[in-house]
């Protein structure tokens, strides 16, 4: 599965876990414990998606073009 990270802010947990090959319960639970940095809105996890890159070491990508 390939996840098209352009143009993107934000990513949910369920979307992140098989690029990590976690389970989204197991993601949730990383971003409630602070080890993915994530913001809570209501009861969904959002992932910024600059982040998943700097993470991941992929270049930023450059949304002023």
């Amino acid at each position: 599965m390939t996840v098209d990270l352009t143009d993107r802010l934000w990513m949910s947990p369920d979307e992140l876990a098989p690029l990590l090959n976690l389970t989204g319960r197991a993601v949730r639970n990383a971003c409630a414990s602070g080890d993915i940095p994530a913001v809570r809105i209501g009861a969904r996890w959002r992932i910024p998606v600059a982040k998943v890159r700097e993470l991941a070491g992929l270049p930023a990508t450059n949304s002023a073009a």
